[in-house]
């Protein structure tokens, strides 16, 4: 009987781990899918959303495998995504405008910050620049959305 029992306690832990397992892997899955190409980062920002395409091309396939003259290729494209981004009209809250403002300035930073380490930096510094112009970009888009 004892055995039976801790059989029995084993299984239904092993069956509340296998769903906790499952429940993380669901919410890993939803934050991708919010990430994925094409989506809508900010509702009535297309300039953020063409930006956001491009990024997710570098962020999720060239970042990760190194390959900086494919991401040194995009520099320009980056500018010209960036430029629109910075004379689109902000449709915030009144209270939030400035710090979506600040946050826009950094972005707008970051990228160009990027644009001139592809020109002329060592891949060392085009990586630590992609990771600071994506987080200045994510903290943006979150300011907006």
């Amino acid at each position: 009987m004892k055995a039976q029992i801790r059989f029995l306690a084993v299984l239904i832990f092993l069956f509340s781990l296998a769903i906790e397992s499952q429940g993380s892997q669901q919410e890993h899955k939803d934050k991708h899918d919010q990430h994925k190409e094409g989506s809508d980062m900010a509702a009535g920002f297309p300039e953020l959303d063409n930006f956001h395409k491009l990024l997710h091309t570098i962020w999720h396939e060239n970042y990760p495998k190194n390959q900086w003259s494919e991401i040194r290729a995009q520099r320009e494209e980056l500018v010209k995504r960036k430029d629109a981004v910075m004379k689109a009209e902000l449709h915030v809250k009144p209270e939030n405008k400035k710090h979506a403002e600040e946050l826009r300035t950094k972005f707008g930073q970051a990228v160009d910050q990027l644009a001139a380490s592809a020109k002329s930096g060592t891949d060392d510094e085009l990586k630590k620049t992609v990771a600071e112009m994506h987080e200045a970009f994510e903290q943006f888009a979150d300011s907006v959305g």
